[in-house]
């Protein structure tokens, strides 16, 4: 009788051990399981962060082109105004120039105008392939001088230099200074000649034909003049 006791006892124990096992194996594929759900949670998460980021520089770029094209056409549809109404006035005067504007007071002594020195160290720069510094005496001249066919020959030096394969919203301000406030000058025409010859080769036509039909109507006597000397 105590043997069989013992027996169930030891039976008891033995199962008892055994189910401690299987709860404490439990419990480590549950922490297993559950860790692995953490982890594959957080992966998750980090993706939708990287492609959420990925997302936003992506649309900040295209926001940045947009608005780069938007002010290109705007500078373009200005230009091509401003085209039209020279277009129907061809008898628009000369642009005054304000001596008060430089800080020159209206008095008998005439100003030196350094233009024809700046011009000279512009081509000197300008051949030795120095464009930098031949802009900067571009600059001088658009600055100090008080003569508006100096500035204006400045203004379409620098165009040249810089406007013959892209015409950006730099080129197009240039273009629009020129025509409203030297439209009777022959580096106005030269500049707007420019532009037309952009537009040709970039299969623009519509705007080639506006421009070539201005420069027809206001500078041919320029153009002709032109033609004369080369001959």
């Amino acid at each position: 009788m105590i043997f069989l006791s013992l027996k169930i006892c030891f039976i008891l124990r033995f199962e008892n051990n055994k189910l401690n096992f299987s709860l404490a194996n439990a419990e480590n594929i549950i922490m297993k399981s559950n860790m692995q759900y953490v982890i594959f949670i957080l992966v998750l998460f980090a993706l939708q962060i990287l492609v959420f980021t990925n997302f936003r520089e992506y649309e900040s770029g295209v926001r940045a082109e947009n608005l780069a094209y938007e002010n290109l056409k705007n500078q373009n549809e200005k230009l091509m105004f401003e085209l039209s109404a020279l277009k129907t006035d061809s008898n628009r005067s000369p642009a005054s120039i304000q001596s008060s504007a430089k800080g020159i007071q209206n008095t008998n002594i005439e100003p030196i105008d350094m233009s024809e020195f700046y011009f000279s160290k512009y081509r000197e720069s300008y051949g030795k392939k120095q464009n930098e510094q031949a802009l900067k005496y571009l600059e001088k001249v658009k600055s100090n001088s008080l003569n508006a066919k100096s500035i204006s020959k400045a203004l379409y030096y620098k165009l040249e230099m810089q406007c013959k394969s892209e015409i950006n919203d730099q080129c197009l301000a240039d273009i629009d200074v020129m025509v409203t406030q030297y439209p009777d000058s022959e580096w106005t025409g030269k500049s707007l000649e420019l532009l037309k010859n952009y537009y040709d080769k970039h299969q623009r036509r519509s705007e080639a034909s506006v421009i070539k039909d201005i420069i027809q109507k206001n500078f041919a006597k320029n153009q002709k003049n032109a033609e004369s000397k080369k001959l």
